[in-house]
């Protein structure tokens, strides 16, 4: 938590306000989901006065855990940068250390890897199938990123079983 008050501290994009809620999360050890919420909605307030449709938020439980996706409207130049600068201004400034503080909280994390461990068996079979081989008394995560490297079929698997984060 205090790692990401510190880059948020630093960075002279951030608002007040996602910096408050930082400083709160620093003192009381957790972010809570609705300082997570709140955070976004100003992101997605700011992208929306800006003129840039946006889709969500969409609450998601998928990861063992309460997350908000979203996303906006968006193309890219042909030097591959951002066609519209302003969402990407706009989530650095309101939302973009709470979203990183709020995932990567040991409980959020400790969650994360539960459920992913109910998937393993389901996952195992998957890749079975698909002829892919990885040890599995690996560590989850570690494991995890083994099928990812093997390639399509893996990440093929990893998709079926809506793992999208680890």
């Amino acid at each position: 938590m205090e790692y990401y008050e510190q880059l948020a501290k630093a960075d002279d994009a951030v608002d007040a306000d996602q910096l408050s809620i930082l400083r709160r999360a620093v003192q009381a050890q957790e972010l809570l989901f609705e300082e997570y919420a709140q955070a976004i909605d100003y992101s997605l307030e700011c992208i929306a006065e800006a003129g840039v449709e946006i889709d969500g938020p969409h609450f998601d439980e998928s990861s063992g855990y309460p997350r908000l996706n979203y996303g906006f409207a968006a193309g890219s130049k042909a030097s591959g940068g951002p066609d519209n600068p302003v969402p990407d201004e706009c989530i650095r400034a309101h939302s973009f250390y709470v979203e990183m503080a709020y995932s990567s909280q040991p409980a959020i994390q400790e969650v994360l890897d539960s459920a992913l461990d109910a998937k393993r068996p389901a996952l195992q079979t998957c890749i079975e199938d698909a002829g892919i081989v990885v040890d599995g008394e690996l560590p989850i995560r570690e494991w995890l990123l083994e099928i990812v490297k093997s390639g399509e079929s893996g990440r093929d698997c990893l998709n079926a079983q809506e793992i999208t984060e680890f």
